[in-house]
């Protein structure tokens, strides 16, 4: 099973463009809030529309291990993502590393969760901040 990752990052809506910025904040503070956030929601029962998954039934939620191994593995290329300025094929790459580890989604649902994971985190920052 995947650990928790030291270099999380997050995104907008390029696809991973503004990762470098987020990952150096997420370095500083710690770097797994994302994850400490989900755990932490997640065992207080919070749906999971309320981390990106709108639409369609209760059997698209994304179990909290899948989402940690898209976690995991997006931070492990963070690198490559800040890097390339195509990012289509590194999302099908995630989408492969999910399926090696028995999690099956594409490339657009592994991009959508974590643009959503990231927006949920950094919300919730900006509330406990206020």
């Amino acid at each position: 099973m995947l650990g928790a990752s030291s270099g999380l990052l997050g995104s907008s809506g390029d696809g991973g463009a503004a990762a470098s910025g987020a990952a150096a904040q997420a370095q500083e503070s710690g770097g797994s809030s994302i994850m400490a956030a989900i755990v932490a929601d997640e065992d207080k029962g919070v749906r999971g529309d309320e981390f990106g998954d709108r639409g369609g039934s209760a059997g698209n939620r994304w179990p909290k291990q899948e989402t940690m191994a898209l976690l995991e593995i997006r931070s492990d290329m963070d690198a490559v993502f800040r890097d390339s300025s195509l990012k289509g094929p590194l999302w099908e790459e995630v989408s492969r590393k999910m399926a090696e580890l028995g999690h099956h989604r594409s490339a657009k649902k592994c991009k959508e969760k974590f643009e959503n994971v990231y927006k949920y985190q950094q919300e919730n920052q900006r509330r406990s901040s206020l």
